[in-house]
């Protein structure tokens, strides 16, 4: 996922009900690596959810969400990394609940991100070369009780 380090993130994280608006030109850059459909699953290596996740951990929790979530709509209905997908998407809207002082919410986000990744453990093992297969669910894990944004790239393999 290194080629996303070179897309263009945007120029400030949008909050609900802060401030201004989304900075769409940046979102369309990012929303054009997505891929139309997946036929089995989603690669380990796909630019849109590497993008997705270095959203979530360089603060931009709202565009996380959206790029993630057009990532999940894409992914094959009934496949383990659609199951991941919408943990990390819960991860990423709890991280801007925190943001907007709404601890609740986001520990309601938290434990469905957990459920959604329990249900993988029940579900897998997920093949490696795909994006479910490389995530560490146990680091994921580690960061729900801490202080902060939960971070995603650091716990996949």
């Amino acid at each position: 996922m290194t080629a996303v380090a070179t897309i263009a993130r945007p120029r400030w994280a949008y909050v609900p009900g802060e401030g201004g608006g989304v900075d769409r030109e940046a979102m369309a850059c990012g929303l054009a690596l997505l891929s139309p459909s997946y036929a089995d699953r989603v690669p380990a290596d796909d630019a849109a959810v590497g993008y997705g996740i270095a959203l979530n951990d360089e603060g931009f929790f709202w565009e996380a969400h959206e790029v993630l979530e057009a990532v999940w709509r894409a992914a094959p209905p009934a496949g383990l990394d659609r199951l991941v997908l919408r943990g990390c998407i819960q991860i990423a809207n709890a991280n801007l609940k925190r943001r907007m002082s709404r601890p609740a919410a986001a520990a309601r986000l938290m434990a469905e991100a957990a459920a959604d990744f329990a249900e993988l453990g029940r579900r897998g093992p997920a093949p490696t070369d795909s994006f479910a297969g490389r995530i560490d669910l146990t680091r994921i894990a580690a960061g729900f009780g801490r202080p902060g944004p939960i971070l995603i790239e650091p716990a996949l393999t």
